[in-house]
């Protein structure tokens, strides 16, 4: 029967845990940024269109290597989401980061709301954005709205080119 099934079902048989940013919104941060120097928190799949000029993988630890330059980031969710945070602020606060564009699920969590206050600017996402799977095909929209977080000097460019997705506020 049906629940014997999805008891048998293997680790090979089950949905990847990773789901990758559309190349839309990639697109989107590099209008803002010109280029992307550093994708802390990738892998090889997803360089396919985010090309930044250097990546860390999940082997790399993103979390215990420099960051500098231009820095798109869509860390790991759950805990991973505020230790990356904190380390791009503290990358862009040294100097050694001169802007960052990270996509993070929305949280109410006093943390969060905390780290958000330190950014530049925040767009909050209207639609919830349909990730891809490694296969490349949309896996569908996780639980929670999204948030792009921006660190960096031209506020301005980045609402003109995130308002079309969401709320921004500076």
């Amino acid at each position: 029967d049906r629940l014997d099934a999805i008891r048998s079902r293997t680790a090979t048989d089950q949905p990847s845990p990773e789901w990758y940013t559309p190349p839309e919104f990639i697109e989107m941060a590099r209008t803002v940024m010109e280029a992307i120097d550093l994708d802390p928190a990738s892998n090889a799949t997803a360089q396919g269109w985010v090309k930044a000029a250097q990546h860390y993988t999940k082997d790399d630890d993103g979390l215990a290597l420099p960051w500098s330059g231009r820095v798109w980031c869509n860390p790991p969710y759950g805990k991973f989401t505020k230790l990356f945070m904190q380390r791009g602020l503290e990358f862009y606060q040294s100097g050694q980061v001169s802007e960052c564009i990270f996509l993070v699920n929305r949280s109410g969590a006093a943390w969060y709301l905390d780290l958000q206050e330190q950014f530049t600017a925040l767009c909050q996402v209207r639609k919830r954005i349909s990730f891809w799977t490694p296969e490349g095909k949309p896996e569908g929209s996780p639980r929670y709205n999204n948030d792009f977080l921006y660190l960096g000097t031209n506020p301005t460019r980045f609402r003109e080119v995130f308002a079309t997705v969401g709320r921004v506020s500076m």
